[in-house]
């Protein structure tokens, strides 16, 4: 008998409680106020006993902390399409019928995020034309202390645990101006749906097209499941300590089943702005509600799914010859290139074949210096439209290999 999914869907781990405008928040030009539900997924947490591969001579000093940077990545945007939400549903009917859609949303990591407090998010205007796009400001941040009842740490959760949500009074008992500093903060713009300008419409070939001679080798759910840490040291180190399935687990990662395409033949012998990656993903289950019909909770389902294992890739690709000291995000940039409606993923239940609709995420990295790595994406829809692309600068670091720990190998 198969496993229950303990997955969470896209619409439970981004779950929102709005939360009351004060008067300090409203000096600030503050509109609305969320928090959190659920713990931000943790990488690493769904590997058992995670902490024997850390140490002396192991792949990591200690287990991650740092939670999901695409979580609060993500749930700003959905903060943000609250707000733009409700204005339009007020505004004019000739507004009511052409609603906004996420355009770009460009993010900056200040400092980690972690899984066991909520987030409190503020939603600012910038600016308003009517006639062409909204922006907004969004501005992230937790609390000094954990939760009041904090998660239960486990292989199975953050992510992973079905029932648990922050309590009601971890919202009551925070003020803006006691929590820590931003965290992380975005812009965020919404642009009116438009026709193409005298019926243009170009792009390069397709990722299934550019790649058929790989993709064809397998259908998309026979793949190997994206790592739930992608480090091959990591991989390497559970297989020799016994776990001989450990590339066929799942984990716990919410919101999208992810399948990893062997790209090893490929890449051989490529240097590495050359190489690629390419993942393949589906939505777990059907957006409901008031998400099913805004759009712009589609699209951001893929800025989640995004930015996960990307900077770990390119960890593997440079082939460093010491232990990681630090893969994280310093930006990360999400531009939508089409209309919202080509954005929409349909589930299996969905479809009028009953198969899944899988997207593609083509991934490749143009430059690697002074200990970062700039990462660029490209989504690719089931019909071969390319609908976003994704630009990511992140810290990439190893330690050195002699005796100064402190010092640093920079890329």
């Amino acid at each position: 008998m198969a496993s229950k999914d303990c997955r969470l869907s896209f619409q439970e781990i981004m779950e929102l409680t709005e939360l009351p405008v004060d008067a300090e928040a409203a000096q600030r030009g503050v509109v609305r106020r969320f928090m959190s539900r659920r713990p931000a997924w943790l990488p690493g947490s769904d590997i058992e006993r995670i902490e024997e591969l850390c140490g002396e001579g192991k792949p990591f000093w200690h287990a991650p902390l740092a939670s999901f940077g695409g979580h609060v990545y993500a749930q700003s945007g959905m903060a943000a399409a609250r707000v733009v939400d409700a204005e339009e549903k007020a505004g004019p009917s000739d507004e009511r019928q052409r609603r906004r859609g996420v355009h770009t949303v460009h993010g900056y990591f200040t400092t980690f995020v972690f899984s066991d407090r909520p987030i409190f998010y503020e939603v600012s205007p910038i600016t308003n034309a009517q006639f062409s796009f909204k922006t907004y400001l969004v501005t992230a941040r937790q609390p000094t202390e954990t939760s009041s009842r904090p998660p239960r740490h486990g292989w199975d959760c953050p992510g992973g645990n079905n029932s648990y949500r922050f309590p009601d009074k971890d919202a009551k008992r925070q003020r803006w101006s006691d929590l820590k500093p931003i965290c992380f903060s975005a812009t965020v713009s919404f642009k009116l749906p438009e026709p193409h300008a005298a019926g243009v419409s170009e792009q390069e070939e397709s990722a299934q097209r550019r790649f058929s001679f790989i993709l064809a080798l397998r259908r998309p759910e026979d793949w190997l499941p994206a790592p739930r840490l992608d480090v091959d040291d990591v991989v390497a180190a559970l297989e020799r300590r016994g776990d001989v399935d450990c590339q066929r687990r799942v984990g716990s990662f919410p919101a999208v089943d992810m399948k990893k395409v062997d790209m090893t033949a490929y890449n051989a012998g490529r240097p590495l702005f050359e190489q690629r990656q390419l993942i393949l993903y589906r939505i777990l289950r059907p957006l409901q509600g008031t998400d099913a019909v805004n759009d712009n909770a589609h699209a951001l389902v893929h800025a989640y799914e995004a930015d996960r294992n990307g900077l770990l890739m390119a960890w593997n690709a440079i082939k460093f010859n010491s232990r990681m000291k630090m893969v994280t995000s310093m930006s990360y940039s999400f531009v939508v290139h089409t209309n919202l409606q080509d954005a929409i993923m349909r589930h299996e239940s969905q479809t009028l074949d009953g198969k899944s609709e899988w997207w593609l995420q083509e991934v490749f990295y143009t430059r690697a210096a002074n200990g970062r790595v700039l990462m660029e994406a490209k989504i690719w829809s089931p019909h071969g439209v390319h609908v976003a692309t994704i630009y990511q600068d992140g810290m990439v670091r190893a330690e050195s290999d002699d005796t100064d720990t402190a010092r640093q190998v920079r890329l």
